[in-house]
């Protein structure tokens, strides 16, 4: 099985998006790396301003890029993101449930910062593929204990794996790549 990883980048100044590959192959995981500019989402078939590649436009991108993916490779389409990047993967997996294999979240944005009643968690009981969520454990934008209520609501498998003193960007803590990738596989196996 293939597995690929559509990240867009956080933030509502997106510069790029991010195609990620992990491929499981014989009980080895492959990594290969595509990177497209924002500015270059015209090879997506998506043209515009900054403006337009905003929730629903960005969700689009993110659909034509799985599509993309389907085309050149064999087994899911695992879709995934930081920040902005991850809700909007989520929103998309809630709104086309069979569109993707599965969830690879880093620092999702539960709530903005010092507003834990504006939960962003509203489509998470429409998600039915299984979802990874990667955390800091001083993120502000959702504790550890928040994160692990709101993803109750998700009715398919999830994980949420801890970053030890990694804020929203994730730099600081142990950030252990490997233990997140088999984490992932172990949690979206083979069909």
């Amino acid at each position: 099985m293939q597995v690929f990883r559509d990240l867009l980048h956080g933030g509502h100044h997106i510069r790029h998006v991010r195609i990620l590959c992990l491929a499981k192959r014989r009980g080895h995981a492959d990594v290969h790396r595509v990177e497209a500019l924002k500015d270059g989402m015209r090879a997506l078939g998506l043209e515009g301003n900054k403006a337009e590649f905003k929730d629903a436009a960005d969700r689009a991108g993110l659909r034509e890029a799985v599509i993309a993916l389907r085309g050149i490779v064999a087994g899911g389409v695992a879709l995934g993101g930081q920040s902005y990047g991850g809700r909007q993967a989520t929103m998309l997996a809630a709104e086309e449930p069979e569109l993707a294999a599965a969830l690879l979240l880093f620092s999702y944005p539960l709530h903005p910062p010092g507003k834990p009643e504006r939960l962003r968690i509203e489509h998470f009981p429409r998600l039915r593929v299984p979802a990874l969520f990667v955390q800091g454990t001083a993120d502000p934008f959702g504790s550890i204990a928040e994160m692990s209520t709101a993803i109750a609501a998700i009715p398919a498998a999830t994980r949420l794996m801890p970053v030890d003193g990694a804020g929203h960007d994730l730099r600081r803590g142990r950030f252990d790549l490997a233990a997140i990738a088999a984490a992932f596989l172990a949690l979206a196996p083979e069909p």
